[in-house]
């Protein structure tokens, strides 16, 4: 199968604003990478013309603590990397509900395989699920994929990058373990690649409730580092430093204002001012105190300054951010910035949605340009992602699950229209994972009415139960 490319727009920066970055005093000369998903800054003479969108080597390295610039640290943070050319339809798979999703090739066989981690009935682990792609947009269920695989009882998010620097993907999960008091809360899983396939581990030392994480190089000393936001802990938010081969020790004195702070549950790092560092993108229950702000990298790598950071507009009832995105939606040539929102207020907890879009104004402001509201019946999603789906240019808004069918096309000026009908693209392939599923009778109901159904008969009914089961919805 062709390997289908998401193009991401990325960002054109004036020639002024990097006056002086190089060592000679030469400006960066910016060129296209060798897959064309993101922007590559050289200084004269610099050998190291591309950097591969998986690869964390770097040119750019730290000195006397004083962190240098990286203008390509975009291009292999899991923000980026999440971009494939994949999306599932998720009532078609087996596994349950789930949010840990990956998309990544797994088998060595140059196309796109799915990892998928399932939330667990019971308070017990639960196996990942892995389904490899046969290169004929055919996918078939492994689950002995992971020989070691120790599974999670609540896994929240998946994110992939290379934490060993060995030129492959690997795989960390966050979870936060039973769902119900006391809400023990569970340790991250890392799956690093080796010679003899992929090896995974609990990372005891940083259990806890973790309900988001992102990667990028923070310290800019040529490997990946993980940020995740454990809001049972009195860290709150807690950063993961990384030695390079895929061992992490907790960075204790780089988030220092965090410690004691909860109501974070969702992070993204992207470089959003393009200034060469990476920012560290934060929200989760504004009704609770935690703010959705950036808070801007620097030279010091250190995001524990709370005096340079920038709050972002809120809406008032939709105050759970359950995700956060990033790009240049307006084709202006700076980063935007996208929050999918759900409901907040007594009653309306986890009800309904809506995606803000927030326009760059410069100088690390941002103003609401449009809000894309769903009807009081609808359900939440988890992930967005922002791509090119109908070919035309522009950065598109898509749910990470074909099976919800909800798609709104750029007008290539940032204002949104929702899609009507499932439209093919050259840059993504909704795949259906055939699986065996029992016959209800209540197929053609709405999820809401199925649910509803559920609710009413204490949970037990076996056919709203299995229904929900076939879709992989949630009706708590």
């Amino acid at each position: 199968m062709k390997k289908l490319l998401l193009l991401l727009i990325l960002s054109f920066f004036s020639a002024q604003s990097f006056a002086g970055s190089c060592p000679d005093g030469s400006e960066p000369v910016k060129s296209i990478s060798a897959d064309g998903t993101y922007f590559v800054y050289n200084c004269s003479g610099d050998s190291n013309k591309t950097s591969a969108s998986i690869n964390s080597s770097s040119s750019v390295s730290a000195s006397s603590g004083n962190i240098e610039k990286n203008f390509e640290v975009d291009s292999n943070s899991s923000h980026t990397l999440q971009y494939q050319d994949i999306r599932v339809n998720r009532r078609a798979l087996s596994s349950g509900w789930f949010a840990a999703i990956s998309y990544l090739d797994l088998d060595d066989d140059g196309d796109t395989d799915i990892l998928i981690s399932a939330v667990s009935k019971v308070n017990k682990n639960k196996e990942f699920d892995v389904y490899l792609n046969d290169g004929l947009q055919s996918f078939t269920l492994e689950k002995d994929f992971f020989s070691n695989s120790p599974g999670q009882v609540h896994p929240r998010k998946s994110i992939i990058g290379d934490y060993n620097r060995d030129g492959k993907a690997d795989i960390y999960l966050a979870g936060h373990g039973w769902d119900k008091p006391p809400f023990p809360g569970e340790a991250p899983v890392l799956i690093l690649s080796s010679p003899n396939g992929y090896i995974s581990s609990t990372l005891d030392e940083f259990s806890g409730f973790q309900h988001g994480a992102a990667s990028a190089d923070i310290d800019a000393d040529g490997d990946l580092d993980i940020i995740v936001t454990d809001v049972k802990s009195n860290n709150g938010v807690s950063m993961l430093l990384n030695d390079g081969l895929g061992q992490f020790t907790l960075g204790r004195t780089k988030l220092r204002e965090f410690n004691g702070r909860g109501g974070y549950y969702t992070v993204e790092l992207v470089d959003v001012d393009e200034d060469g560092y990476v920012d560290l993108l934060l929200a989760g229950h504004e009704m609770d105190g935690a703010n959705s702000t950036i808070f801007w990298g620097s030279g010091l790598g250190d995001y524990s300054y709370w005096n340079n950071k920038t709050d972002l507009p809120k809406v008032a009832g939709y105050g759970v951010i359950v995700d956060i995105d990033v790009g240049d939606i307006d084709s202006d040539g700076d980063k935007d910035i996208i929050l999918n929102r759900t409901g907040s207020r007594k009653g309306q907890f986890y009800k309904s949605y809506q995606v803000q879009i927030l326009k760059n104004n410069g100088n690390r402001s941002f103003t609401q340009s449009s809000l894309i509201v769903g009807a009081p019946e609808d359900y939440w999603f988890d992930w967005v992602r922002i791509f090119d789906i109908n070919d035309d240019g522009s950065l598109d808004i898509v749910v990470d699950d074909a099976s919800r069918n909800l798609v709104w096309i750029n007008s290539g000026s940032g204002v949104f229209s929702k899609q009507l009908k499932s439209e093919k693209s050259s840059n993504t392939l909704e795949i259906k994972v055939e699986a065996q599923s029992i016959k209800t009778g209540i197929e053609d109901w709405s999820d809401s009415s199925v649910c509803a159904w559920l609710k009413s008969s204490g949970g037990n009914h076996i056919k709203p139960l299995t229904e929900a089961k076939n879709r992989g919805i949630s009706c708590n």
